[in-house]
């Protein structure tokens, strides 16, 4: 999988969160995926994470204090249907009354050993979910343009050159000839947007994103334009990008 995995631990105990966070990078890193794992403590957090951040996979404590009834994850669920959800407790028989949310998977916080299986079984399941052909063919002054729209994070220019700067190399390689407002034009509808002048962003990569500045998932912050106009249009296009992947 190219694009990186968004990952969510939510578990009041933080030594807990700690150890799964470890032991979920194990299997990534054994599989060689990218990805972003983030710690949150309490159901406000997650709530309010989740919010302003696309999440690929929850791994939540059902056990913690403010989780009411499942309540919460029925929410999440509603809102982001393509949410994956793992429940993690100490207690067994919360097992049987998780499975009214159609969890991923269910696991005991002391005995991790599922946690391999489960993750492995959904992270093929994701891989399969996006493995459809995302190179865009575009010609630009005359001449053929391969991109492949799930490597690319953005694309900045210099003279007359437009680089790309991909997930393997963010210091931008393969330059070639054009003009930033020609690709602009044939790639807008691939889910880019153009941040400020020389800054064509894919929005897959975003991070966070507010009225001074864009966060990529590696990171990378990118200052926004100052036009009011261009933010609020900047912000719609972002947030059709959000709704379409719901």
């Amino acid at each position: 999988m190219n694009i990186p995995l968004n990952i969510v631990i939510c578990d009041d105990d933080k030594k807990s969160a700690a150890i799964i966070n470890k032991k979920v990078v194990e299997v990534l890193t054994k599989s060689n995926y990218k990805y972003n794992i983030v710690e949150v403590y309490s159901s406000d957090e997650l709530l309010e994470y989740c919010e302003t951040t696309n999440t690929d996979i929850l791994l939540v404590d059902v056990d913690m204090p403010g989780m009411n009834e499942f309540e919460e994850i029925i929410t999440l669920q509603e809102t982001y249907p393509k949410l994956e959800v793992i429940f993690m407790s100490k207690r067994r028989e919360l097992a049987y009354h998780s499975y009214e949310c159609h969890p991923f998977g269910f696991m005991l916080k002391n005995d991790l050993t599922r946690l391999d299986r489960i993750m492995t079984q959904l992270i093929e399941k994701l891989t399969k979910k996006n493995s459809t052909n995302n190179i865009l063919q575009i010609q630009i002054e005359n001449k053929d343009v391969e991109i492949d729209v799930t490597k690319i994070l953005y694309f900045t220019t210099s003279k007359n050159y437009i680089i790309p700067h991909s997930i393997s190399n963010d210091n931008g390689e393969n330059a070639f000839r054009g003009t930033m407002k020609e690709l602009y034009e044939k790639i807008q509808s691939e889910h880019f947007v153009l941040v400020k002048k020389g800054h064509i962003i894919n929005c897959r990569y975003i991070k966070k994103m507010d009225s001074k500045s864009v966060k990529l998932t590696n990171d990378k912050i990118i200052s926004m334009t100052r036009d009011s106009e261009q933010q609020t249009e900047i912000k719609k296009i972002y947030g059709k990008f959000v709704r379409e992947q719901l």
